[in-house]
Order: structure tokens, then C-alpha cells, then sequence
């Protein structure tokens, strides 16, 4: 076990986030069976609704402030939060689940006719984001065929939030489509952050932070959906099977929450070599992007030259 002070803070956020959590999604289950409206797809003006919105802010807003309250190199850079059996598990449901949509995302092209290549190519993404989650069976495989995965995932989920949103079926403001857009976009969060670490970045604190906010949105977008159908609340097949997925990746968040969880655990602070060789390559970073920037301009201003004396 390390002695790691800041390993006491995680464990705070930790249990505090698994308890506001589960308060959280128990109270938008009960506000679907008692205020829900399905003739408007909305819920009446109630206190519960209210409180359910504020406990949402403020539980998203404590798990952010783990980024401000624990320290750049409070862990070591040199970290990495390693599959576990649990993950193992559930990175290979999620794969075949992922596989599976294809068939879905065909017939949803016969369907919705005016996003058909939208529907195309989130039936060829599925399969190939496939692979993000089935990488998480061995360690072998080279970081950057992880990386590539991971910006494959990225568009497929990308591509989700596109058509739902397009989607004119379902109202703008419906809970359902809003729930599953937050999911989304945290998803993307996560899976960004595990792709900068497969192309040579240290280890961030934001990766733990973003993995706990996903399993916050995606319990809220898969237990009071499927609740709902079951109940005859909402009976649109398609978010029924958003809300599958949704709960299928609930189950790979919580287990790469345990894998980095335990991991936080027993690393040490960084020391002051690795404090001193990570602001090395930041410093190296802001040099090549501010030389980018430097070049910009005069390919700018030599294209405009060059279009001058053409003309």
C-alpha cells in the first residue's frame, strides 16, 4: 500500500461518487415512475425534478474539482491503469456488442432514409471500434494500433451523437436523447484520454475523473430508460438499444474505474527526475506548437503571393 497522500483524497472522491451515483440514477428512476409524461415526453413541474437536476450539477461539479484539489504529479507519471479479469470481461461483452450493432445500424439505413450514410458508416465503425475493446485481452499489442482504435471509437461514438441528434422523431429536450448525449460525450472524454496515453502521455488524474462522470451519465442513460420500456413509458426500440450499449459500457467504465482505482492505491508521488523530464517535454511541446504557429502566417501570406502573380 503507498503512502501517498494524495492516494487518500482518491479514495474520498471515490466512495463519496459511488454513493452519489447511486442516489443520483435511484432518483431519475423514481422521477420516470412518478412524474414522467409520456404525452409530452417531458416531466411536470415537480420538486423531485429539480432536486434530481441540482444533485446531477453538483455531483458532475465534485468529481471535476478532483483535477483542481489533487496535484499535477501527485502519482506517477510513469503509471497505467492494467485490465483486470473484470475488465477483460467486460471489454469483450462490449466488443461483441459493438460487433452486434451492426446489424442494427443497417436496418435503422432502410428506416431513416435522409441519414442513410450516416447509418452506413456507423455500421462499418461499429465493427472497427470493436477492436478498442477487445485490445483490453492482452498487453502485447503496440500502443499505436491502441491509439488508432481509440480515435476509431471516438468517431463511431462521434457518429451516434450526430444521428440521434438529427433525429426528429424524438423531441430536442426529450430526457432520453439528452441522457444518451451526455453519455456520449463522456465516453469520448474517457476514451480520448486512454488514446493520449497510448501516444506517449504520462498519466493524468483526468482519466479517473472522466471514467467516474461516464459511469454517472451512462447509468442515466441505460437503468431508467430500460425501466421505462418495461413500464410501456417509452416504447421507441432504438433507444432501447442505445440504453443496451449504454449499460454494457456502464459495466466496462466501472471495471477500468476498479483497474486505476487500485492502481492509485499503490503508486508513489512522482519524483523530482520525473517532475523535471515531464515539464522537459511540455516545454518541447509548446516550442513545436508555437513554431507551427510561427509557420502559418508565411504559408499564408506566400499563398496569397503566389495567387497575385498568377493572377
Amino acid at each position: 500500500m503507498s503512502h501517498n497522500p494524495a492516494s487518500q483524497k482518491v479514495k474520498i472522491y471515490t466512495f463519496s461518487a459511488i454513493s452519489l451515483i447511486a442516489v443520483t440514477i435511484v432518483l431519475r428512476i423514481i422521477n420516470f415512475l412518478c412524474i414522467y409524461d409520456p404525452a409530452i415526453d417531458y416531466f411536470r413541474k415537480h420538486p423531485l425534478h429539480t432536486g434530481y437536476r441540482t444533485l446531477c450539477l453538483l455531483t458532475v461539479l465534485w468529481l471535476l474539482s478532483m483535477l483542481i484539489f489533487i496535484p499535477r504529479y501527485a502519482f506517477s507519471p510513469k503509471c497505467a491503469p492494467n485490465a483486470g479479469t473484470f475488465s477483460r470481461a467486460m471489454g469483450l461483452f462490449c466488443g461483441c456488442a459493438s460487433a452486434a450493432s451492426f446489424f442494427f445500424f443497417r436496418n435503422c439505413m432502410a428506416y431513416y432514409t435522409a441519414h442513410a450514410k450516416f447509418y452506413q458508416l456507423l455500421s462499418l465503425f461499429c465493427l472497427l471500434s470493436a477492436a478498442y475493446f477487445l485490445l483490453l485481452f492482452s498487453d502485447k499489442i503496440a500502443a499505436p494500433a491502441r491509439a488508432l482504435c481509440g480515435y476509431l471509437t471516438l468517431l463511431w461514438f462521434g457518429l451516434i451523437l450526430s444521428v440521434t441528434y438529427l433525429n426528429l422523431y424524438v423531441p430536442m429536450n426529450s430526457p432520453f436523447k439528452v441522457t444518451l448525449h451526455m453519455a456520449l460525450i463522456t465516453l469520448m472524454l474517457h476514451v480520448l484520454e486512454d488514446t493520449r496515453r497510448n501516444v506517449g502521455r504520462s498519466f493524468r488524474i483526468h482519466y479517473y475523473a472522466y471514467t467516474l462522470i461516464g459511469i454517472l451519465c451512462c447509468g442515466l442513460a441505460s437503468f431508467p430508460v430500460l425501466i421505462a420500456y418495461l413500464l410501456n413509458f417509452y416504447p421507441d426500440v432504438d433507444y432501447l438499444f442505445y440504453a443496451v450499449l449504454m449499460l454494457g459500457l456502464f459495466l466496462h467504465l466501472c471495471a477500468r474505474a476498479w483497474d486505476c482505482y487500485r492502481m492509485l492505491m499503490t503508486t508513489p508521488p512522482a519524483t523530482p527526475e520525473e517532475i523535471e523530464e515531464e515539464e522537459k517535454k511540455r516545454a518541447a511541446r509548446k516550442k513545436k506548437d508555437a513554431k507551427k504557429e510561427e509557420n502559418a502566417p508565411n504559408s499564408t501570406e506566400n499563398d496569397k503571393g503566389e495567387n497575385t502573380h498568377v493572377s
